[in-house]
This record gives C-alpha cells, structure tokens and sequence, in this order.
C-alpha cells in the first residue's frame, strides 16, 4: 500500500512540475510578442516625434490578435503624446516607450503573485527642427 501512495504522490508533483513548465512558456512567449510589438512601434514613431495614437492602436491591436491580450490592460507608457513630442537638436531627442500587461501567477496554497511582463525601448527622433 506504501508503494502506491508513493506512486500517487509522485504523479502528483510531476503533473505540477509539467504545469508549471507549459506556463513559463506561455508567459516567455507572451514577453516575445510585446518585445517585437514595441520595438516595431518604436520604429514607427522616429518621424513623428512621439507615439502617435495610430501607431498605439496597432500595437494594442496586434497583442489583441496574436496573444489575446485584453486592449484594456495594456499600459503604455513614455512619449504618447503631442505635447510631449520630441524634437532633433532638441536638449532631449529620445522618444521613450514603455509597454506592460498583468501577469498572475498562481503557486501552492491558493497564494498568487502578480508581477507585470513589461518592455522599454527608445530611440532618437528625426522630427525636423523647422
């Protein structure tokens, strides 16, 4: 009888074990996809002087597809705005984004830990300065 409890408790940390694999690769792939979505946004953004709200939109849209991220959970964070808009020879030329999406993890014991994935890059604007 020993031997099959060992047998049962041994499953048991092998199917967690496997569970918990299959999510750290849902979660690596996830950071893949906000890692490629910012960097193409990053590029998209040296002419204008800022993350225009076009360029957002595709980003949000291109998660949404491809990870099915929530739109509404996505945060962004950097130059998003006229206002902030960077200018070439300016004291201040790098166009900042930042993008990050909840992540929950769920471990022994009910307990949960909620750290977002996240991503940064920046470039330097080729707005003109007339």
């Amino acid at each position: 009888m020993k031997f099959v409890y060992t047998i049962i408790l041994f499953l048991l940390i092998v199917s967690l074990a496997i569970v918990v694999i299959i999510l750290d690769h849902a979660d690596t792939k996830n950071q893949v996809y906000l890692e490629m979505a910012i960097t193409e946004a990053i590029l998209k953004a040296a002419p204008y002087g800022y993350i225009t709200p076009e360029i957002q939109q595709e980003v949000k849209q291109f998660l949404v597809d491809a990870r099915s991220f929530k739109s509404e959970n996505i945060i962004m964070e950097g130059t998003i705005n006229l206002a902030e808009r960077k200018i070439k020879g300016s004291g201040d030329e790098r166009i900042h984004l930042k993008i990050t999406y909840p992540r929950t993890v769920l471990i022994f014991f009910g307990n949960i830990i909620n750290k977002p994935i996240g991503s940064y890059r920046y470039i330097n604007t080729e707005f003109p300065t007339s």
